[in-house]
């Protein structure tokens, strides 16, 4: 299962950016190989459940100034949660 949330505005003659981008991501049987070392002969295999939650904001703001110097601002965060399960 995949779903995405986006939003982005733009205003004050374009010198403000809003974004916001929320993106979740469910998978099952997802197979994997165990960390085990090949001592024990081949490596076995497992299936599992991985969930992935994502979520980006930023905030930007552009200008000039009266000499026609551009500048941007920008403050922006990514964050990513990955939780994985084995199935019982």
């Amino acid at each position: 299962m995949i779903t995405g949330i986006g939003f982005d505005m733009h205003t004050l003659v374009n010198r403000l950016s809003i974004t916001f981008d929320w993106y979740y991501k469910s998978t099952s049987d997802w197979l994997v190989q165990a960390p085990i070392t090949n001592i024990y002969g081949n490596m076995p295999h497992m299936l599992m459940e991985v969930k992935l939650r994502t979520m980006e904001w930023s905030f930007l703001w552009a200008d000039k100034t009266k000499t026609k110097i551009v500048f941007i601002i920008a403050l922006m965060q990514i964050l990513h949660l990955i939780k994985t399960k084995l199935p019982s």
